[in-house]
């Protein structure tokens, strides 16, 4: 696999039970995280790496 750059990466979706309590772990280790928020689907915030990829965490609704 080649062609990746540091950064090149953006909008890579993880699934979580509960966004909420995900985010207060990434911020509690000094990573900087954009949300939650709630939207008609769930609960989603964004967070980068130290590379600079983009990361999205979401919380589906129920019966969404």
């Amino acid at each position: 696999m080649g062609g990746f750059v540091p950064g090149g990466a953006q909008g890579i979706m993880l699934i979580t039970a509960d966004a909420d309590a995900d985010c207060a772990k990434l911020a509690a280790a000094g990573v900087e995280v954009s949300g939650p928020d709630e939207l008609p689907w769930g609960r989603t915030a964004g967070f980068r790496d130290p590379d600079g990829n983009g990361w999205m965490l979401m919380t589906e609704k129920e019966g969404f």
